[in-house]
């Protein structure tokens, strides 16, 4: 089991690091745990600029009132 569950993981991560769309992740109140490649380059920085930060600090309170973070 082990053995499959580090093979899904690894699969997990290369779609994630190669998908042609950004991709965030996000804990319930909107904190940044991770961005993709694709992300990044979108918003121009690298994952320690963002890390922790409110997705409101990122995208702003318009683009942020589409999220249902406080």
């Amino acid at each position: 089991m082990g053995e499959k569950l580090l093979d899904s993981e690894e699969r997990y991560r290369l779609l994630f690091e190669n998908a042609g769309t950004g991709i965030g992740y996000y804990d319930p109140k909107g904190n940044i745990l991770a961005f993709n490649s694709m992300a990044l380059k979108y918003i121009s920085g690298s994952l320690k600029d963002f890390l922790c930060k409110n997705v409101l600090e990122i995208y702003g309170q318009e683009m942020g009132i589409r999220y249902p973070y406080p």
